[in-house]
């Protein structure tokens, strides 16, 4: 087989059959969602990640989905007396327990 990506993503399959494919499409590259059209991409990445569902918008970075709910807490009542490593225990409490998220072979293209 002479591309190493298509390689490499049944590798990841092989390995995980047990995890969902998700497909990650930069806007850019989506002109007008209404038209139908096809664009053709040749190049790829797949690799395992972890998936936060967030208030509708999908997270594939932590760094990220940290701040979508630290922004959302940040003037909320019950949390304004907290200490920074207070707050910070519980965007991530939150996150972990009650933010959808699973593991996923995500394939960006």
């Amino acid at each position: 087989m002479k591309n190493k990506q298509t390689k490499e993503l049944l590798k990841l399959i092989q390995e995980n059959p047990e995890l969902p494919l998700v497909f990650m499409v930069d806007n850019e590259l989506i002109s007008d969602p209404y038209e139908y059209k096809y664009t053709f991409i040749e190049c790829y990445s797949a690799e395992i990640e972890t998936i936060w569902i967030y208030e509708g918008n999908y997270y594939m970075n932590e760094a990220d989905i940290h701040e979508a709910v630290q922004d959302d807490f940040i003037d909320e009542e019950k949390y304004v007396d907290l200490s920074d490593e207070e707050f910070d225990k519980t965007v991530e409490k939150y996150i972990e327990e009650d933010v959808e998220h699973y593991k996923a072979i995500v394939i960006t293209l």
